[in-house]
């Protein structure tokens, strides 16, 4: 296995200072965040590749820098909602999403990692539907430049009211319904571990389930406080919510932190022969503030999944 981290929440450093930090802490990979320009500004995001303005030039700079560095790039990213209802929006991140694919295709990176999303105006048995208009064409440009498009289990819960998924493609029972939908090689799964932890799935026995289709995995936790759930129940607090994301009984903390068992995770991706990328995700608000404290907390997760090695 190798290690890797999402650049997504290091938006004030530049792609060259992030490769020079990876190299300098022994990191194999690099996730890079590929949003772009127009998208909403959030501490989540950044664009450290820009589809939309990529260059030749600066594709041959970057490629000197990381054979120099002796650091790859593993994915670039575009988590959006690709399959929701506004159309013009829907349509700008199609447009953009294939032109990220064409720009890693051009940089040899492997995987494109993105969400479905969600129509939330419909069912999610209309939502499956819509996969064939809406997202299997993205599947197969990424077949013609032989990229894999790879989608993240999330549910992005405050996309809309919680409890009304974001995205439909967070559970086994999703993930076999799209799967029967979407037969392609060049077609797999970002598994994030944290996200079961709430969800009250088992986060170790969907490795084995989704061994075939696995080509990412993210090191991220979850942090859960009991006497909150206590408190709201599983959707949450109700009044005064400042925003959509405000659960108020689960966190998202650095691996170590919260509730995953690493040691058995590792195990089921080593008996499944795993031997991609574990990117640290850093979405934990202690291990935020200034970009040298995301940094401390890329680096505390990254030692706390070797251990488990």
């Amino acid at each position: 296995m190798r290690f890797g981290f999402l650049t997504a929440c290091l938006g004030q450093m530049t792609l060259d200072q992030i490769i020079e930090f990876a190299a300098r802490e022994k990191f194999d990979d690099i996730d890079v965040a590929a949003w772009p320009s127009f998208y909403h500004s959030n501490p989540f995001v950044a664009t450290h590749i820009d589809a939309d303005a990529w260059t030749e030039a600066e594709g041959q700079a970057l490629r000197k820098h990381l054979s120099d560095a002796g650091v790859c790039i593993s994915q670039a990213s575009f988590f959006a909602n690709l399959i929701q209802q506004d159309e013009v929006m829907r349509g700008k991140y199609t447009e953009y999403l294939k032109r990220l694919i064409e720009v890693a295709s051009s940089l040899e990176i492997p995987i494109v990692g993105t969400f479905i999303g969600r129509d939330v105006t419909r069912t999610v048995n209309d939502n499956l539907l819509l996969l064939e208009e809406r997202f299997i064409p993205l599947v197969k440009h990424a077949e013609k430049y032989g990229v894999t498009l790879a989608v993240e289990n999330c549910p992005m819960e405050g996309w809309d009211e919680f409890g009304l998924r974001g995205n439909v493609f967070y559970s086994p029972e999703l993930w076999d319904a799209v799967f029967a939908r979407i037969d392609s090689k060049n077609f797999g799964i970002i598994y994030d571990p944290s996200h079961s932890v709430w969800l009250g799935i088992d986060p170790v026995w969907p490795i084995s389930v989704i061994a075939p289709k696995l080509v990412g995995v993210h090191g991220k936790d979850t942090l859960i406080d009991r006497e909150a759930l206590r408190k709201y129940g599983f959707f949450g607090k109700q009044i005064d919510r400042t925003s959509t994301w405000e659960i108020g009984w689960w966190q998202y903390v650095m691996p170590g932190l919260g509730e995953l068992d690493w040691p058995a995770i590792i195990r089921a991706l080593q008996q499944i022969g795993y031997s991609g990328t574990i990117a640290i995700e850093n979405e934990d608000m202690a291990w935020f503030g200034d970009t040298e404290k995301k940094l401390q907390g890329i680096i505390l997760g990254k030692r706390h999944i070797e251990k488990s090695l």
